[in-house]
């Protein structure tokens, strides 16, 4: 709620003590340990505190690996936060790796239409712009559009459509280039 009324601050302040807390009466493994780990790592990236990031979504992974089992959703949720760590700091190849590999694992076990498919597919075509293949970029970030607007996550589909924009230019500038 803080987050989505712009307290930034404030909201990643609650995060990182709800963390401590699930910590301390639930133990460091439990399952929910890893998903506010996850959480807070998210929103770490966003404030590009990617040090932090980097650890709570390993830990989370870990976590969700050791207590729900490697092909379980939310580890593949979780590895889609990793992917666009990965995006945010400019490693576009194992961001996309790693998108590709949490969609997949996602559309075997949810709708293709739901909106964790389409984190997982929109940030495999963020990485794809960062790689400059625009072209397959902007399929998957067209593609992933729907999903996105059935998100709970405070700016989601907004943060999407603004990973569509350079693929979206590239795309225009070439078929004016070729098209006759």
């Amino acid at each position: 709620v803080e987050y989505a009324k712009g307290e930034t601050k404030s909201a990643i302040k609650t995060l990182r003590e709800s963390l401590d807390m699930s910590r301390k009466e639930l133990g460091p493994d439990h399952p929910e340990v890893g998903g506010r780990a996850a959480g807070l790592a998210f929103w770490l990236i966003d404030e590009r505190e990617f040090a932090e990031a980097g650890e709570l979504v390993d830990e989370a992974i870990a976590i969700r690996r050791k207590a729900l089992g490697p092909q379980h959703p939310q580890v593949a949720g979780t590895i889609t936060i990793k992917a666009t760590l990965m995006y945010a700091t400019g490693r576009y190849g194992e961001a996309y790796e790693l998108a590709e590999m949490a969609r997949k694992s996602l559309a075997a076990s949810m709708p293709a239409d739901s909106w964790q498919v389409a984190a997982a597919m929109n940030t495999q075509g963020a990485a794809l712009v960062g790689l400059r293949e625009y072209t397959a970029a902007e399929r998957l970030l067209l593609d992933s559009s729907g999903g996105l607007e059935q998100a709970p996550i405070p700016n989601l589909a907004a943060r999407g459509r603004q990973r569509r924009q350079p693929a979206s230019r590239w795309c225009c500038r070439h078929l004016r280039t070729y098209s006759v």
